[in-house]
């Protein structure tokens, strides 16, 4: 007799349902743990970037018994021809204390000169967050350079002007200065627990002294921010009174660094005209505004004036003690704007620590 047959009972449709909805459900599981890993990687990345330079920063008022120039001239106050050049950005100077002297002695008359390995403009990893959603993949950003179209390497982080100030302040003319005052007006944060009125030292004043520690720092080290997280590639910038790049709807003027173009670039030391210095730069990731940041806005709606936070919990900041932290999104105007100001003589309040 022939063996009988043996048959195999396949899975029904109603198994094989079954499983792929188990798998559905596991992925949905494990899918925003994955995300929180890689973001929270991010923002380890990011800490330890902005203490880079937070140190940095130390290193270099050790050195020069003074801070590096927002935008202008430093560590010399005359156009001396380089390299290193002696015209740049706060980004440019801290080179040499971030292990990248290389790149420092590569720039010739301007900081946008500095060039990499391969002999293009030079793209700094501290410098690159990557959290940053509008960072391109080879880290450099088409922008302005002495007004013409230019590719430079990028920057996720900006550079608080309130302490970088430049080297002669937002206005070497007094004339100039006051006219502005009476068509502006000043700073004057809103929010829980904000004074009436002007906070101390959040108007500029014509020739402001280059930055230096302890001096600059009434409030002290660990009060102060000196950078923060922004997007390198933003999009809602409008142009403002007077030509100025960036949205004037924020009634703040030209007191804040406009960011026109979408692009910023660590190295791009354009300045809007001659009268200014260091605070008041089209492309330069300088900039004072006391609005608090945006957290992780969709890029097209990245607005051009404001830090943007990477994370939806915070955004990451370089303290002047060389330390970094991540201020949450809860932080009021007012606390924010205490973040930033190294002078105004007012303790930081719980919600900004």
């Amino acid at each position: 007799m022939l063996p009988a047959a043996t048959f195999r009972r396949g899975f029904t449709l109603i198994e094989v349902l079954v499983v792929i909805a188990v798998i559905g459900i596991l992925i949905g599981l494990l899918l925003p743990a994955v995300q929180r890993v890689r973001e929270s990687a991010n923002t380890t990345q990011s800490l330890n970037n902005l203490k880079q330079m937070a140190l940095a920063c130390q290193m270099c008022n050790d050195t020069h018994g003074m801070l590096p120039a927002g935008v202008g001239w430093f560590p010399r106050q005359t156009g001396l021809p380089g390299p290193p050049s002696n015209q740049g950005t706060v980004f440019y100077f801290l080179l040499p204390f971030l292990e990248q002297g290389t790149v420092y002695n590569t720039a010739k008359g301007a900081s946008y000169t500095a060039v990499g390995g391969d002999g293009q403009p030079a793209v700094v990893q501290t410098f690159l967050a990557p959290g940053d959603p509008t960072l391109p993949p080879d880290g450099r950003v088409t922008t302005s350079i002495a007004g013409k179209p230019g590719v430079l390497g990028a920057s996720s982080y900006a550079a608080n002007g309130y302490v970088f100030a430049g080297d002669n302040g937002i206005s070497n003319n007094a004339a100039s200065m006051s006219a502005w005052d009476a068509l502006y007006g000043f700073d004057t944060p809103t929010g829980p627990g904000a004074a009436p009125g002007t906070i101390p030292g959040t108007l500029p004043i014509p020739n402001l002294p280059i930055a230096s520690v302890p001096r600059t720092f009434k409030d002290g080290t660990s009060n102060t921010a000196l950078f923060t997280e922004k997007f390198a590639v933003c999009n809602l910038c409008t142009p403002g009174p007077l030509n100025f790049g960036g949205r004037s709807s924020f009634g703040y003027g030209p007191y804040e660094v406009y960011l026109q173009g979408g692009s910023h670039a660590w190295a791009n030391d354009s300045l809007l005209s001659p009268t200014f210095s260091g605070y008041v730069s089209n492309y330069a990731p300088v900039q004072i505004s006391l609005i608090p940041p945006q957290f992780a806005p969709l890029p097209n709606e990245a607005e051009c004036e404001l830090p943007q936070g990477f994370s939806l919990s915070g955004v990451c900041v370089g303290m002047a003690d060389s330390s970094a932290r991540t201020v949450t999104r809860n932080i009021n105007p007012y606390s924010w704007a205490l973040l930033l100001l190294p002078r105004d003589g007012a303790p930081i309040p719980a919600d900004a620590q």
